[in-house]
């Protein structure tokens, strides 16, 4: 579990709770962002969902829903498969052997790829440090 520093992840409470369910917690620095930017991009992207359905006047937990049925990019399964190695049931019709438990192949080899893709694009504009000298 990555946090940042905030008083509710570093007090002894939470600390032994962690240590009770045999949990690894790396903690960021707190107010930088780009060390915490998995959980930026996460509350982000629910930030947008919630303000969607709430303006469209539809239940943002059905959002939310659809959202973790959506295959994604390069990956060939959901985040559901991935987690419960099956579909979740929603308001989409489905075939009944998509709910079917099915351990999701190849999903490590495909996180790899993605990450040294994300990575190729986001070198694209860095530039080599010069030699250090002595002294």
């Amino acid at each position: 579990m990555i946090t940042d520093n905030a008083t509710n992840y570093i007090s002894s409470e939470f600390h032994k709770f962690t240590e009770s369910w045999d949990i690894r917690q790396i903690t960021a620095s707190p107010h930088h962002h780009q060390s915490n930017g998995r959980a930026e991009a996460a509350v982000k992207l629910m930030k947008g969902i919630i303000k969607k359905s709430t303006k469209e006047r539809k239940d943002f937990w059905q959002a939310i829903l659809e959202w973790r049925n959506v295959i994604t990019p390069g990956m060939h399964s959901s985040r559901a498969q991935r987690f419960f190695s099956r579909r979740t049931r929603s308001m989409l019709p489905c075939k009944p052997t998509d709910y079917i438990p099915q351990v999701q192949a190849n999903t490590q080899q495909a996180l790899i790829n993605k990450r040294r893709v994300a990575k190729k694009y986001y070198d694209r504009h860095t530039k080599p440090l010069p030699d250090l000298t002595i002294g």
